[in-house]
């Protein structure tokens, strides 16, 4: 089963999972917090139930998985049913796209993609959140890659990669902030 349909027939269990979670869900939500701009029309790629974007202000998404764009939209969403490296805007159309890890780079050009859809006057600025392959989170979630709903097909990349990545796109002044440390031994599952 694809990723995809795996999100799609399984979204439910993964809106719950922040639930059950909450303390790790407000600890990702306070790092990407940090990164979000106060103005500017944002997009989040890869939305899925809307938990991050409603909290962060972001009113469209773009979401392969059906029934988590559902879910997106039944919180406010304008949602898009698409891939998100292959974005369904004309260039230049949003002030800031945001990522996060469920599908994030599943190739290199992710970020490209990211800064084909930005607005050439804006700073040029887009988050990505992402589990870095070299964490402790991520070696807990390849231990269990087989059993695992979410992540058994998923791959982690090093902050190192991405932001190589980033900078071949024409994004530079790259920050970083880590989190989930505290959470490590407390998350339940594997959103």
């Amino acid at each position: 089963m694809d990723a995809v349909t795996v999100f799609h027939e399984r979204s439910q269990e993964y809106d719950h999972w922040f639930d059950e979670n909450e303390r790790v869900y407000q600890a990702k939500l306070a790092a990407l917090q940090q990164f979000i701009p106060r103005l500017g029309i944002r997009v989040e790629i890869d939305v899925g139930t809307g938990r991050f974007a409603v909290p962060l202000g972001v009113a469209v998404g773009i979401e392969p998985a059906w029934h988590m764009a559902q879910i997106a939209h039944r919180r406010g969403i304008a949602v898009c049913q698409a891939v998100g490296d292959q974005l369904p805007f004309r260039e230049s159309q949003f002030d800031f796209p945001l990522a996060r890890p469920r599908h994030l780079l599943r190739r290199r050009g992710a970020a490209a993609t990211h800064r084909r859809a930005l607005r050439a006057q804006t700073a040029g600025r887009t988050v990505m959140g992402l589990i870095d392959r070299n964490s402790a989170f991520a070696q807990s979630y390849e231990a269990r890659r087989a059993t695992s709903t979410f992540y058994r097909q998923a791959r982690f990349y090093s902050a190192t990669q991405v932001g190589a990545w980033t900078q071949e796109a024409g994004f530079f002044g790259l920050e970083f902030r880590q989190t989930l440390l505290d959470f490590m031994h407390e998350a339940v599952g594997s959103a």
